[in-house]
């Protein structure tokens, strides 16, 4: 990215061209769009500073202008969503983007559009929907490993651990480096197996016992507990706009905690 003084040179630029045809609405998106690049990297990391907030409602009215000049401005719209998906305008920022999915599927303005809306129902904890998007990506862009990596995480959330360690290990071949694909796929692994292994002494205890057993079931509870508590965990860190190094980290330690707990709960 420029440095923001030569964004602020185009901002300028793009003004001028404005003034010559207020009818524009390619000028006005393009004060939107250099708008947010000159601040882009600071609201995609949540570093919502002075010059953020006097910048944002600027390239908000001007990307509103570039629409009601012309309602069919697909790119328009997908930039708005992107940028009230930054400010946590989550709502908003479906709505907007959702308009970008008319867009030819392989152009980037539509995987951005449809990356948008699946990732702010994540934030919203709306996984289903988030899902629902994720798998139209997965129509044309199969092999993406970060909408991989999210629809694997939200299978892994609603229950669906068959579809979260097939779309882990599908991640791992495509992208042998992936920082946390591995390590996801045997926890999702390892959580079908506990799972699977609770209900079967359960089921043994029941015929030995002739009832349920009070401890396997604790187990399993707990367990099922921490497997969903890291789910959402690793959601909301990938589905955040922190930087690619920052998430991976965090992921990582996330996953640490759980196999730390998870191995105290099963000597218990």
């Amino acid at each position: 990215m420029a440095k923001s003084k030569d964004w602020d040179k185009e901002i300028e630029k793009f003004k001028k061209e404005t003034e010559k045809d207020p009818a524009d609405s390619n000028a006005w998106y393009n004060i939107g769009w250099a708008t947010v690049q000159s601040i882009g990297g600071k609201i995609q990391g949540g570093n919502i500073d002075a010059e953020c907030k006097e910048k944002i409602p600027k390239a908000e009215a001007a990307l509103k202008k570039a629409i009601e000049l012309y309602p069919g401005h697909g790119r328009a719209h997908v930039l708005l969503g992107q940028l009230y998906r930054y400010i946590k305008r989550y709502d908003e920022a479906i709505e907007y983007a959702k308009v970008g999915l008319d867009l030819p599927t392989d152009s980037q303005d539509w995987f951005a559009a449809a990356e948008t809306v699946a990732s702010c129902y994540m934030l919203k904890n709306d996984m289903p929907h988030s899902i629902e998007f994720l798998e139209i990506i997965k129509e044309h862009y199969p092999d993406d490993p970060m909408t991989m990596f999210k629809r694997a995480c939200c299978y892994w959330e609603v229950g669906n651990l068959d579809g979260a360690e097939e779309e882990f290990e599908h991640l791992t071949k495509v992208d042998p480096g992936h920082p946390n694909a591995a390590s996801c796929l045997a926890q999702v692994r390892q959580k079908k197996a506990s799972v699977g292994g609770a209900a079967k002494a359960s089921k043994k205890e029941d015929k030995k016992a002739g009832g349920t057993s009070k401890k396997v079931e604790d187990v399993q509870a707990k367990a099922q507990e921490l497997g969903k508590k890291l789910s959402d965990d690793i959601q909301k860190v990938m589905a955040s706009d922190l930087p690619p190094d920052k998430k991976s980290a965090e992921v990582t330690r996330l996953q640490s905690e759980f196999n730390d707990k998870l191995n105290k709960l099963m000597k218990n």
